[in-house]
C-alpha cells in the first residue's frame, strides 16, 4: 500500500500477488482487506486505467477504516486530500471510496458544509451504480450524520440525524460492518446526551447569566 502511495506500481503489484498466494481459507479483516484491494489493483493493471490517485487512495482508505485518518497532521492531511480531491480521476470501482474519503477529510478539517455536499453527492452517485458498494454507502451515511452533528455543535435536528443513522445500518454482510455499528452507537449516545443537555437548559427557570464558552 505504501508503494502504491509512492507510485511504485510494479513493486506494489509484486507484493500484492505474494499476499494473494498465501491467502488463508478464512482470512482475518486485515488479510481480507489486502486481498480485495489486490483484486482491484489487478483489474486496474489489466485495464491500464490507473492514474496514481486510484492506487494512492488505498492507503488513505486504510487510515480511514482503522480510525487513523483524524490523527494525520493538518499539513499531511493536505497531501491526503490531494489524493482524493479530483474525483473524475478515479475508476468507477474506486470513485465511491474517493467520495467517502473526501467527505470524511472535509469533516475532520471542520469544513462541514463542503463535507455534507460531498457526502450527498456520494448518495446521488451510488443511485446510478449497479454494484451495491455497501461499505461506502453505509459509512457515507454515517459521515453525513456526523458532519451535520458537528456543524450544529451537537444541537442539530436530532430526528433527522437519527434517521440518517438508521439508514446507515440497513445494509449487512460487508467488511467492517461491526466497526460502523460501534461508530453509530457512539454517535447516538453523543446525540442523546446533547439533546438531554439542551432540554435541561431550556427548562431552567432562572437565568444565571452567560456561560463560559457559551453561544457568543
Amino acid at each position: 500500500l505504501c508503494l502504491c502511495m509512492e507510485g511504485e506500481i510494479k513493486e506494489a503489484m509484486t507484493l500484492f500477488k505474494r499476499n494473494a498466494a498465501i491467502k488463508k481459507k478464512n482470512p482475518n479483516n486485515t488479510e481480507y482487506y489486502v486481498l480485495t484491494r489486490y483484486q482491484i489493483a489487478a483489474y486496474l493493471e489489466i485495464t491500464q486505467s490507473y492514474p496514481a490517485a486510484n492506487l494512492q487512495s488505498f492507503i488513505c482508505e486504510l487510515l480511514y477504516l482503522w480510525n487513523h485518518l483524524s490523527l494525520v497532521s493538518p499539513e499531511n492531511r493536505k497531501e491526503v486530500m490531494a489524493c482524493v480531491e479530483k474525483l473524475e480521476y478515479f475508476d468507477k470501482k474506486l470513485r465511491p471510496c474517493a467520495y467517502l474519503l473526501r467527505g470524511a477529510l472535509q469533516s475532520i478539517s471542520g469544513q462541514y458544509i463542503d463535507a455534507i455536499d460531498t457526502l450527498e453527492n456520494l448518495k446521488t452517485y451510488l443511485t446510478t451504480q449497479k454494484s451495491a458498494y455497501n461499505l461506502e454507502r453505509s459509512y457515507g451515511l454515517y459521515e453525513l450524520a456526523l458532519a451535520k452533528y458537528k456543524m450544529s455543535s451537537g444541537m442539530g435536528d436530532v430526528e433527522q440525524i437519527n434517521e440518517i443513522l438508521e439508514k446507515s445500518v440497513v445494509s449487512t454482510g460487508y467488511q467492517f460492518e461491526n466497526r460502523l455499528k460501534l461508530k453509530v452507537d457512539n454517535l447516538r449516545s453523543d446525540l442523546n446526551a446533547s439533546y438531554s443537555s439542551s432540554s435541561s437548559s431550556h427548562n431552567t427557570v432562572t437565568d444565571v447569566g452567560p456561560r463560559i464558552g457559551g453561544d457568543n
